[in-house]
C-alpha cells in the first residue's frame, strides 16, 4: 500500500469525524436555542392571578381549555426534540464506530504487507477499496445529518407558531381584562346614578308630606 494511498485515507478518517462533530455543535447550540423559547412558552402559558379574579369562571373554563392544549403541543415538541437529539448521538457512535473498524483493518493490511506475504493480503482491504467505503459511508452519514437538520428546522418552525399563538392568546385575555374593567366602571357609574337618583326623589317626597 503506497504512503499517499495510507495518507488519503487517514484525511478521509478525520474528514469524517471533523463533519460529524461540527454537525453536532451546530445542533446542540440550536437545540439549546429552541428549549429556552420552548421554556418560555411555558411561562407565558402560566395563568396570571389578575386574569383569575376578573374574568371568573367563564374565562377561566375557555382559557384554560386552550392553554392546557398549547400546553400539550410545546410538552410534543420537547419529546421529539430529545428524540432527535439522542439520534445525533447515536450517529455519532457509528461514525466512530465505523472509522475504528476500518483503521483496524487498514492496520492489519499493512501489517501483511510489511511481511511480504501477499497470499495473505486478500484478509485486508486495498487502498481503493477502503476509500471507496468510506466515501459511501460519508455520503451516507452526510445525508442523515441533513435528514437531522431538517427535522430540527421544522421543530424550530413549529416552536415559533406556537409562540405567536401564544402570544395572540396573552394579548386576547389582555383585551378581555381591559373590557371586564370597563364594564365594571361602567355599572358602577349607573348605580351610583341611579341611588342619586332616588335620593332626591326621596328628598323631594318627604318635603311634600
Amino acid at each position: 500500500m503506497s504512503g499517499y494511498a495510507m495518507r488519503h485515507t487517514e484525511e478521509n478518517h478525520s474528514g469524517l469525524v471533523v463533519v460529524v462533530v461540527e454537525a453536532e455543535l451546530k445542533l446542540e447550540k440550536q437545540m439549546k436555542k429552541s428549549l429556552e423559547e420552548i421554556s418560555e412558552l411555558k411561562r407565558l402559558l402560566q395563568p396570571t392571578p389578575t386574569s383569575k379574579n376578573m374574568l371568573g369562571v367563564w374565562f377561566e373554563g375557555n382559557a384554560q381549555q386552550r392553554a392546557s392544549s398549547l400546553k400539550q403541543e410545546v410538552e410534543q415538541e420537547v419529546r421529539r426534540r430529545a428524540a432527535v437529539e439522542q439520534e445525533v448521538k447515536g450517529l455519532r457512535v457509528k461514525v466512530e464506530s465505523q472509522v475504528s473498524e476500518e483503521r483496524e483493518k487498514n492496520k492489519r493490511f499493512n501489517s501483511y504487507q510489511n511481511l511480504e506475504q501477499p497470499e495473505l493480503a486478500g484478509f485486508g482491504l486495498f487502498p481503493e477499496e477502503a476509500e471507496l467505503k468510506l466515501e459511501k459511508q460519508m455520503k451516507k452519514s452526510l445525508e442523515e445529518i441533513s435528514e437531522l437538520k431538517r427535522l430540527l428546522q421544522e421543530t424550530q418552525q413549529r416552536a415559533s407558531s406556537l409562540k405567536q399563538e401564544v402570544e395572540q392568546e396573552v394579548r386576547r385575555r389582555a383585551a378581555v381584562e381591559q373590557e371586564v374593567k370597563g364594564l365594571r366602571v361602567k355599572v358602577e357609574s349607573q348605580v351610583s346614578e341611579e341611588r342619586e337618583k332616588n335620593k332626591r326623589f326621596n328628598s323631594h317626597q318627604n318635603l311634600e308630606q
